[in-house]
């Protein structure tokens, strides 16, 4: 294997040439004004730093919108979605703390990381909303889930193993959820060793 550290490797300093050719950081994004113009080099990469649509008519002005965290790429014509960057550190965003029939969307618009707090006898409904081939995972902290009188999870809830997680009474766990195609999935405590605290 060559010496990649200090670039004295022909193959490997050949190849980091013709991706710094290709693909080129243009900066961020926050709103229409700022789309390059339409003459935008080919391979600029942008990062998405609040929703936007491209309609500013001085840019590029391709109709197309984009999420948060989202990078994109100009091909020449229109924009290529290159993925999204999901932050699971810091603090999730609470949705609150369940009571009676409440309901709660689990949105990934929201963030990578969401709380959701059961009380006692509640039974609870979630939906979810905003998912979507680019922004499709939700890391979800429930505490005392297993105190729920029920949790109905939406008839589109696919569930690794069959059945929906048991959640602790008195505690913590953290469920994956995630869309695949037209479902949603969610893996929880009973399948994830780690997943209780």
């Amino acid at each position: 294997m060559g010496n990649y550290i200090d670039g004295q490797d022909s193959e490997f300093t050949a190849f980091e040439e013709s991706i710094s050719e290709k693909v080129k950081f243009g900066g961020a994004i926050a709103s229409a004004s700022d789309f390059p113009t339409t003459d935008a080099p080919t391979g600029e990469l942008y990062i998405i730093t609040a929703n936007v649509t491209d309609n500013d008519p001085t840019k590029t002005n391709t109709g197309q919108s984009f999420l948060i965290n989202q990078e994109i790429v100009w091909n020449g014509t229109t924009w290529t979605m290159l993925g999204t960057t999901v932050d699971w550190y810091g603090f999730p965003a609470d949705l609150g703390t369940l009571t009676g029939t409440d309901s709660v969307e689990i949105n990934p618009n929201n963030g990578g990381q969401q709380k959701i707090t059961v009380d006692t006898g509640a039974v609870i409904t979630v939906t979810y909303d905003g998912f979507s081939d680019y922004r499709n995972a939700v890391l979800l902290k429930v505490v005392n889930g297993g105190d729920a009188g029920s949790i109905n999870w939406g008839v589109a809830t696919q569930f690794p193993g069959g059945e929906a997680p048991t959640l602790q009474a008195s505690g913590t766990d953290f469920l994956m959820v995630w869309k695949e195609q037209d479902d949603v999935q969610l893996v929880g405590p009973a399948h994830l060793a780690v997943a209780t605290v």
